[in-house]
């Protein structure tokens, strides 16, 4: 049996939710043969008739708990393979709480559907117990193909990697060539129907679709084209190619004008395409965008890069403010007293211009120890904004400052004049 371990589309982010389900499933495992060892096969026998999914004998809870409980270590090992391999990168994409809500929805509705299938096949064994998690880890295999249509798999022992869709394609089809074969095998016994197979294939066949449909209704496939078109672009802008980058980013953008990565992707594209008034154009854009996105530190970074290709380039001064204020924010004071600085240089007259002094003069007070700077500061706010709102906020912050001053010199004196020649 082929059995996968990795795919070339890892989670970003270190899954949590996913090895806590495997963790529950070993252990809920382990328990059983603990009490089967330790009391003998009664105690198990009772534990799985009353947990597991009995279409002649269903419980309220059952749809669940039977998801945890499998027959033997083998089946439980492959159910938690896949569920790594599968699942790990959905939950990165779609959260714990979704992904939760995900798995647990799937686990409910493929159960229910193999008990549905053996209530509808004449003959079938309505007191067989259904079990394990296998139909949850098929529908989680349909989205991962359709979210993640380009991936390809690994399997221990095989020297090549396979399709993500072609695995979709050919576990489906095989499961439909068993339910096939069980049907062939019981008609030539004598048989009316499929009747009480050992697997719930039915299970495995709604999983994938099931998966498969909430993946379209999702829209998965187009937030994977935007994965993989921002991966090409980046892929082509360490290539050299930045006018194509910006092609795909642009595409990006149709669908997803919200994507303000793009936003600030095309503009470095442009950047290094050499056309500044472009690339100014996306970058103010996606830095604005950031702001009212309450992404603070992807604004600072982007702005931080559009004055590393464009050094003489400088935002409105509501948006100006709003960097450096996120910089003094993030524990930045230099960059944060530059960038206000930038503002009283080129909009001496905005109302931005006389906050941005103001701030100007605390930084070098309270965040740079340099109060004779801060003095100085100060002293030209008050001459420059004599009608300011916030003239004795600066006359106090001047006095302090100068006490502050004050009190350094002499400290500085002792045992720092001049030697005696």
């Amino acid at each position: 049996m082929l059995l996968p371990y990795t795919s070339d589309r890892p989670p970003r982010n270190t899954p949590v939710l996913v090895p806590i389900l495997i963790l529950v499933n070993f252990l809920v495992f382990g328990i059983t043969a603990m009490m089967l060892w330790l009391r003998g096969p009664d105690t198990p026998v009772l534990w799985y008739a009353s947990f597991s999914l009995i279409p002649n004998s269903l419980r309220l809870y059952t749809p669940i708990t039977y998801a945890f409980l499998h027959e033997s270590a083998f089946h439980l090992s492959i159910n938690m393979l896949f569920l790594y391999v599968f699942g790990s990168s959905l939950e990165d994409v779609f959260g714990r709480a979704r992904f939760l809500g995900l798995y647990i929805g799937a686990a409910v509705l493929t159960g229910l559907l193999q008990v549905g299938m053996v209530y509808m096949i004449p003959g079938a064994d309505r007191s067989m117990p259904i079990l394990g998690a296998s139909g949850a880890v098929s529908a989680l295999v349909g989205i991962f193909a359709v979210r993640f249509y380009r991936s390809r798999i690994r399997f221990i022992g095989l020297p090549f990697s396979i399709p993500a869709v072609a695995l979709l394609a050919i576990v489906l089809m095989g499961e439909m060539g068993f339910l096939l074969w069980e049907l062939v095998r019981r008609v030539l016994a004598g048989g009316s129907a499929i009747g009480a197979q050992s697997t719930a294939h039915w299970a495995h066949i709604g999983g994938f679709i099931l998966g498969m449909i909430f993946a379209q209704i999702t829209r998965q496939v187009h937030a994977g084209r935007r994965e993989y078109l921002a991966a090409d672009a980046h892929k082509e802008m360490a290539q050299g190619s930045p006018l194509s980058a910006a092609r795909r980013w642009q595409a990006i953008l149709r669908e997803h004008p919200e994507n303000m990565e793009a936003e600030a992707e095309i503009g470095k594209a442009w950047g290094l395409a050499g056309d500044k008034e472009q690339s100014l154009l996306h970058y103010k854009k996606a830095i604005q965008g950031y702001f009212q996105q309450g992404n603070k530190r992807d604004a600072v970074l982007r702005y931080r890069e559009m004055s590393d290709l464009h050094q003489e380039a400088v935002l409105d001064a509501p948006l100006l403010f709003a960097v450096a204020s996120a910089m003094e924010e993030q524990g930045d004071p230099v960059s944060a007293l530059t960038t206000f600085e930038r503002i009283t240089a080129h909009y001496p007259g905005a109302r931005e211009a006389e906050m941005a002094a103001l701030r100007t003069g605390v930084i070098r007070l309270k965040r740079l120890n340099d109060p004779d700077q801060a003095a100085r500061q100060f002293e030209r706010f008050l001459e420059q904004f004599p009608q300011s709102d916030f003239r004795t906020y600066a006359e106090t912050m001047l006095q302090e400052a100068r006490g502050r001053s004050q009190d350094i010199a002499p400290r500085n004196d002792i045992g720092g004049g001049r030697r005696p020649d």
